[in-house]
């Protein structure tokens, strides 16, 4: 009786978490499945387990880039911080449910990180838009949007700067951003590519 008893809890449970998991459209990257006690799965929060903080001190930074959109409803997202930690997020869109594809973690090089270090730190986001918009070449049909978003601690403390753009817009994109989206990029493929394997 208390085997059945434990078993139509487990159903009724799981059966509750697919609707609440699909509501603010990260239910799937936020949430895991894990085996309790009575051998039923069950929701665990791993959320912050992919996202990666902004180290504390002055100096530190922590920065995202991610692009969404397209003709395959795809959204990759890359994190690095200055403790040389980067993290990419492959997510696919379908019938309203999103599904993680890749979740990766690692570190970079010390070489890599000096690169990116310098490149954050010669940037001058205060100067950057909130977003590019060409209105020679709008944005139409399937554009992905690429969105960044930058945290660094400085002399006032805490400041996060986030702008946004699409291909026929990226002429517009000012020359320290497209040095900071040209150094992640093959960073990204290479610790991307690594889901594969």
């Amino acid at each position: 009786m208390r085997r059945t008893l434990a078993s139509i809890l487990c159903l009724s449970f799981l059966a509750l978490s697919s609707t609440t998991r699909g509501r603010g459209g990260e239910g799937e990257r936020a949430n895991s499945l894990r085996k309790s006690e009575n051998n039923c799965f069950v929701l665990s929060d791993e959320g912050n387990a992919l996202l990666l903080s902004l180290p504390k001190g002055k100096g530190s930074w922590r920065i995202e880039i991610s692009r969404s959109g397209g003709m395959r409803p795809v959204k990759e997202t890359v994190q690095l911080n200055s403790t040389g930690e980067i993290n990419v997020l492959s997510e696919q869109m379908s019938g309203g449910k999103t599904t993680v594809t890749c979740s990766r973690k690692e570190k970079l090089s010390p070489r890599e990180l000096l690169k990116i270090n310098a490149a954050i730190t010669s940037a001058k986001p205060s100067a950057w838009k909130d977003s590019y918009s060409d209105p020679s070449h709008p944005i139409c049909c399937d554009q992905p949007t690429t969105e960044v978003t930058l945290q660094r601690r400085g002399d006032k403390g805490r400041e996060e700067t986030s702008t946004s753009w699409y291909p026929g817009s990226y002429n517009l994109v000012p020359t320290d951003l497209k040095a900071i989206a040209t150094f992640i990029q093959p960073q990204w493929d290479a610790v991307r590519d690594h889901c594969d394997k």
